[in-house]
């Protein structure tokens, strides 16, 4: 998986009331994001067809202070819909990663870079050569962008979990019985 970044922005922009990094303001301009990545080939088929969810792994990246107790809640959630993930120590095939990350943002005081989302990340077949075999997101869901807000209490953040954790549980639903 992907390192974490170490950038602090050191500039903030106020542009309409809003602050936030130049960066985040040149990417709202440059990118045009997408709602889905991973459609699949075959059409009408869920991405998670086929996918055995006690070979997924589940990792959730947020700050250290509420690792445990969202994990807990997202697992909690997955089980109660009858969905098992894989233990923590076991080999997977998948990652479902759930990112609720607040970053401060230098110069704008008391604003935070929000980072949310939720991916598949497995292990696929390149077309061109079935040989190469590398990791890829296969389904995202979330804003694409970090959004710049005030810092999330833990109830909040819980809302999160909940929202990305129930759409994950319909989409595996509706691709397998």
């Amino acid at each position: 998986m992907s390192k974490e970044s170490s950038y602090v922005p050191d500039r903030c922009i106020n542009f309409m009331g809003l602050c936030a990094p130049a960066a985040v303001f040149l990417a709202v301009i440059v990118l045009v994001t997408g709602s889905a990545v991973g459609k699949p080939v075959k059409e009408g088929t869920p991405i998670t067809t086929k996918l055995k969810m006690s070979r997924v792994l589940l990792s959730v990246s947020a700050d250290p202070e509420f690792i445990k107790r969202l994990t807990d809640r997202a697992l909690a959630r997955l089980k109660k819909s009858g969905l098992t993930p894989a233990a923590s120590d076991a080999d997977g095939d998948a990652f479902l990663i759930l990112t609720l990350k607040m970053r401060a943002i230098e110069g704008c005081a008391g604003k935070i870079m929000y980072i949310n989302h939720l991916e598949l990340v497995e292990e696929v077949s390149v077309a061109r050569n079935p040989d190469l075999r590398v990791e890829a997101t296969t389904w995202f869901l979330g804003p694409g962008l970090p959004s710049i807000r005030e810092r999330l209490s833990i109830e909040q953040l819980e809302r999160d979990v909940d929202w990305y954790i129930d759409r994950f549980i319909v989409l595996y639903k509706s691709g397998n019985d």
